[in-house]
């Protein structure tokens, strides 16, 4: 009899599961939700595997193709995963880059951990000129939050001589100081005439 029970217990939390996680795709489903990186790193140097991972769906208006969210989680002590951290604008949508050739800032997916830093690189063009956007920031266990370490936007400016000036612009204080709000604002460097932004 109690190994009847047992049985009919265990089946039971299996179909809770199981329900859980069908009504979590089902969800990610019908926002045409998926992942596009997964990465394992310390994210807050406490010895724990942490994830940071940025997930694409599509957007309402078709000028900006799919619209990216940047989604942090920490493990606690019990080796549970806690998302803390979601911010809809710091990756690029995967139109906003003013390169015909290759619309999608974030096509290379450079996403890098380094001693608790992230730093998200990725390439766009103003006026013609080719540019990159380096964007890095460090978990402060005192604040609990990710702060902005650097926030810089790198042109390449071809000069009359055939050779490359380079244009360094920080934009920390327009973007936000935090990871949680920090917002380059994509759409508005769609057909950008300020080529010393």
């Amino acid at each position: 009899m109690k190994f009847k029970f047992l049985v009919i217990g265990v089946l039971g939390v299996i179909l809770t599961s199981f329900s859980y996680a069908n009504q979590k795709y089902k969800k990610s489903f019908e926002h045409q939700e998926k992942f596009i990186l997964y990465k394992v790193a310390d994210l807050n140097n406490d010895g724990r595997k942490d994830v940071i991972a940025v997930t694409e769906h599509a957007a309402s208006n078709v000028q900006y193709g799919n619209i990216r969210t940047l989604i942090i989680f920490l493990r606690n002590k019990n080796n549970k995963l806690d998302e803390i951290l979601r911010n809809p604008n710091v990756i690029a949508c995967s139109k906003c880059s003013n390169f015909e050739s290759e619309p999608d800032p974030f096509a290379e997916k450079r996403i890098s951990v380094k001693n608790g830093k992230i730093s998200i690189v990725q390439n766009f063009d103003i006026r013609f000129y080719p540019s990159i956007a380096i964007y890095s920031f460090k978990y402060q266990p005192n604040t609990g939050h990710f702060m902005t370490k650097s926030a810089k936007h790198i042109l390449y400016e071809l000069a009359e001589d055939g050779k490359y000036k380079k244009h360094v612009s920080n934009h920390i204080l327009k973007f936000g100081k935090r990871l949680d709000i920090f917002n380059p604002d994509w759409p508005s460097l769609i057909g950008i005439q300020d080529k010393f932004y």
